[in-house]
């Protein structure tokens, strides 16, 4: 098994699909990413992979995952809730800019949770190419920043909302009710 988490530097799936061309049919390939940008070609390429004509491309599972929050030497820095602590911890204060938008969280915990799921359990996976949504819980930007406010004293500034007045609460949300259903 490959289990791909991005790298360092923020993480990019752009060489999984040579990667994935290497593998056979045996194997397994997670896939795992919290950028958004060109998911729809990301997922068509592994979907094709997964199903080759010559039936020898790797097992796949896309792990779309909220923002990852949890201790790692490599914990990304700019996810909303660590920006949002630092900024308490270290100014005293917490901007939020659109404080109606959702943002999905994942557990450091959880996701180590859902791969070693994948890992022992990759018989139970349903298809050649598997794709879910990971998240702990979803929360709107506002509500984050008053429970990091509350735990630290800091105040929250809101510097912006959107300008439809607040209408348009859209931001990012996912819902792990097929990898829960599945595993």
């Amino acid at each position: 098994a490959v289990v791909h988490l991005g790298s360092a530097d923020g993480g990019s799936a752009a060489g999984v699909p040579d990667l994935a061309k290497r593998m056979r049919r045996d194997q397994l390939l997670v896939v795992a990413s919290t950028d958004s940008t060109n998911v729809a070609a990301r997922e068509a390429a592994l979907r094709d992979l997964a199903a080759r004509a010559d039936d020898s491309g790797p097992t796949v599972v896309l792990l779309r995952l909220g923002d990852v929050v949890g201790v790692s030497p490599s914990q990304r820095t700019d996810t909303l809730h660590v920006r949002m602590v630092r900024s308490a911890l270290l100014d005293g204060r917490i901007p939020v800019a659109h404080p109606e938008e959702w943002r999905a969280v994942l557990w450091m915990q959880d996701l180590v949770h859902a791969v070693e799921t994948l890992l022992v359990s990759r018989g139970r996976l349903p298809h050649d190419f598997n794709a879910y949504d990971l998240a702990s819980f979803n929360c709107r930007v506002g509500q984050a920043a008053n429970e990091v406010a509350q735990a630290t004293g800091a105040r929250t500034v809101i510097a912006s909302h959107h300008p439809s007045g607040g209408r348009d609460r859209a931001g990012f949300r996912l819902r792990s009710d097929s990898f829960q259903r599945d595993f």
